[in-house]
């Protein structure tokens, strides 16, 4: 995942919510700007759950929906997990 992490330099948070920050990022290499969404998640359950919309949402391609660009799971080996969407 540092791989994709290093990728991306956050600007600023442009939301927050019950689940997650949203910033706005910038690709280093061709400055193309994104939307990082960090959701945690406090449970593995929880964790279980995410996985399942990110790979549901990974698949989408259409027009009237946000496109999901890449992602990756961001852990310290706690109980705290976060999943980054850049989209």
């Amino acid at each position: 995942y540092n791989e994709i992490k290093s990728k991306y330099k956050p600007l600023k948070v442009i939301g927050k919510g019950n689940f997650g920050i949203v910033f706005l990022v910038k690709n280093i290499m061709t400055n193309e700007l994104f939307v990082n969404k960090r959701v945690s998640a406090k449970t593995k359950e929880e964790l279980k759950e995410i996985a399942k919309e990110v790979k549901l949402m990974s698949k989408i391609d259409s027009p009237y929906v946000i496109k999901l660009i890449e992602y990756y799971f961001d852990s310290d080996n706690s109980i705290l997990n976060e999943v980054n969407l850049n989209i």
